[in-house]
């Protein structure tokens, strides 16, 4: 069976769609992407997957968006 989902992007500030995002804000969403479809990975076949594949994640970004991204990947560093 195929099942659907929809990820709506939604930011403060500027675009509603990952489309209108900046490289970089297109870079953190799809960091998060990453560590929810693991989750959804792991929930769905009843095993806990202590791993995450990420592709370049830190590319085109800017100081901020590093600080952040390394912020998510230190709060979640023990679950994975």
């Amino acid at each position: 069976m195929k099942e659907a989902f929809q990820v709506i992007v939604s930011m403060k500030n500027g675009t509603d769609t990952y489309e209108g995002a900046s490289e970089g804000e297109r870079a953190r969403i799809n960091l998060v992407l990453a560590l929810v479809l693991g989750d959804l990975a792991s929930l769905r076949s009843n095993k806990k997957l202590t791993f995450r594949f990420l592709d370049e994640p830190f590319e085109k970004m800017d100081e901020s968006g590093t600080e952040s991204v390394v912020s998510v990947l230190n709060a979640h560093k023990d679950e994975y």
